[in-house]
């Protein structure tokens, strides 16, 4: 989870705005995370925006985020690699062939997303609006719950914040131990949390 891993000691700020100015009674939301300078991606600041449908609040018509640029292949926590046995037609000979695949991972809440149209495949449209409530569901929880709890995280009080399996992002480390300096946070003016240092 992203409050529970490698990453988060390099947060040093997030913010949530409400956007107000989005066309037909549409609401928005947009997380930005401020990351200092890490050795996974080069972004100082990743931001999430959540379009949802005219007059709605919990339907989505589009997710915009920023395009991670990973420092390489093996600090990408979105995709993994694959073997697949490959067979010819005509000659019946077997290989294997390595594939690369979207990975669960807490990131991928920032892959820019639009809500499946009619005529699209049953399963590829669940498993779209599957991805599409994650982010929101990620913004909605920052926006409810992690800035106005920000006192009770810094004192680690509280430990119940995104505790779903599927936004985990990275395992821990061999011996089991994980940093506790890495969940506190601190409250700042105007919705923003600074986080401390380890």
């Amino acid at each position: 989870m992203l409050f529970r891993s490698k990453f988060v000691r390099h947060i040093e700020t997030e913010r949530v705005e409400r956007d107000e100015k989005v066309p037909d009674s549409r609401k928005a939301l947009t997380v930005k995370l401020h990351f200092a300078e890490n050795e996974f991606f080069t972004e100082k600041t990743l931001q999430l925006r959540v379009v949802y449908k005219p007059d709605s609040d919990d339907e989505v018509e589009k997710v915009e985020g920023t395009t991670i640029s990973w420092a390489d292949e093996s600090k990408d926590p979105t995709k993994k690699k694959i073997k697949k046995k490959q067979k010819h037609k005509k000659t019946n000979e077997t290989r294997t062939i390595v594939k690369t695949v979207e990975a669960e991972s807490f990131f991928n809440v920032f892959t820019s997303r639009v809500a499946p149209e009619e005529g699209m495949d049953e399963e590829e449209e669940n498993e779209l609006r599957d991805k599409i409530d994650m982010a929101m569901n990620f913004a909605e929880d920052v926006d409810d719950v992690l800035i106005p709890d920000a006192l009770e995280y810094y004192l680690d009080l509280n430990d119940d914040m995104f505790d779903a399996e599927d936004m985990e992002d990275e395992p821990s480390d061999e011996d089991g131990s994980d940093d506790e300096g890495d969940k506190k946070s601190k409250k700042k003016a105007g919705g923003e949390i600074g986080r401390a240092h380890v």
